[in-house]
């Protein structure tokens, strides 16, 4: 909220919010929580699950609580940090699009400091809590602006699932689910991503003036 605050009176609106995985699940919860300044929001892949149900998300529920009670939340889970130019493009498995995928990694390599390990147990505490929430709260219904998310349907990163849930509690929503996509949708091949630039042009048209009309 402060960092709107900080812009609010700089920057034209309407304003269309936008977010990705986590940044999806943080903007929904903005919205959940209260934030009235976006006339639309548009999510990509959100993150509103992070394990699927049964009992992988009561263990990870117990081990989380575990890594509270012995100050462990800066640690790596399981002490592994991760390397994430050790990753090559097969495994890693976020677009099918090479050229996009060697063009992150060189921006990662270019600029190591934007580089993403593995979790931690405070990431993970707070990402359960989190998406938990979204999944549960009324607060979720009362959003009324144009809410677009764009899920991947080989996601290994989210569970889809949830997503597809959360998304049916919003009450002017437009929830589309690419069969092949992987999560990075925006770094994904050309017929996937069209698919999102498609929605997103729909949800902007509803919200924003044509330029022609602003100038006259």
């Amino acid at each position: 909220h402060r960092l709107l605050d900080s812009f609010e009176a700089r920057l034209p609106k309407p304003w269309i919010q936008m977010g990705h995985s986590m940044g999806g699940c943080l903007s929904l919860l903005a919205l959940a929580k209260g934030e009235k300044r976006f006339a639309a929001s548009a999510l990509s892949a959100p993150m509103l699950g992070v394990i699927a149900s049964g009992y992988m998300l009561y263990l990870a529920r117990a081990l989380v609580f575990l890594s509270r009670t012995f100050r462990l939340s800066g640690r790596y889970l399981f002490e592994d940090a991760g390397n994430p130019f050790e990753l090559t493009f097969e495994k890693d498995r976020i677009a099918h699009d090479r050229a996009r995928w060697d063009r992150y990694q060189a921006q990662l390599k270019a600029e190591p400091r934007l580089a993403i390990g593995n979790l931690t147990w405070g990431w993970l505490d707070f990402a359960l809590k989190a998406t938990l929430f979204l999944q549960t709260s009324e607060a979720v219904r009362d959003i009324h602006i144009p809410v677009l998310i764009v899920a991947a349907g080989d996601d290994d990163r989210v569970i889809t699932a949830d997503t597809a849930r959360v998304a049916a509690k919003l009450p002017d929503r437009t929830y589309l689910e690419i069969p092949d996509a992987w999560h990075e949708i925006l770094m994904e091949t050309d017929d996937i991503r069209a698919v999102w630039w498609d929605a997103f042009d729909t949800l902007v048209a509803r919200v924003c003036e044509p330029a022609s009309k602003r100038i006259e």
